[in-house]
């Protein structure tokens, strides 16, 4: 397992099946976390990459093996910063293979994108 993978596991709780379909996690970073080197040194601030692998790792973590091909649809509206609890919601969306994914905090919506994914 990677770095990058670890540090959002140990960021994670474990992942919840909702009706219809949906995944939802909540993710909580340390500030001396992984995910924040370099990024950047004296305001650190999660990066839109780290999102994305949460969104693959929880999908991962549900059963949902498949190779991340594409993201059709980003949106990254507000920063995130060490020690904010987030909540993820990643539901089924456009098709097969297709998901769409919400990060929040407690000031709302900080992201919002679609995740494409294949069997491996």
């Amino acid at each position: 397992m990677s770095v990058l993978r670890k540090a959002i596991a140990a960021a994670a709780s474990a992942p919840e099946v909702l009706p219809g379909g949906s995944l939802r996690r909540t993710f909580r970073f340390a500030p001396d976390s992984p995910v924040f080197l370099g990024h950047f040194p004296l305001r650190p601030v999660l990066p839109a990459m780290v999102q994305i692998v949460m969104a693959q790792a929880t999908l991962e973590d549900c059963g949902h093996e498949g190779v991340l091909t594409g993201i059709p649809q980003a949106k990254f509206l507000a920063p995130l910063a060490p020690e904010e609890d987030l909540e993820l919601l990643v539901s089924p969306g456009g098709g097969p293979g297709v998901w769409t994914c919400v990060v929040q905090s407690r000031a709302g919506v900080a992201a919002r994108f679609q995740v494409e994914t294949c069997a491996g």
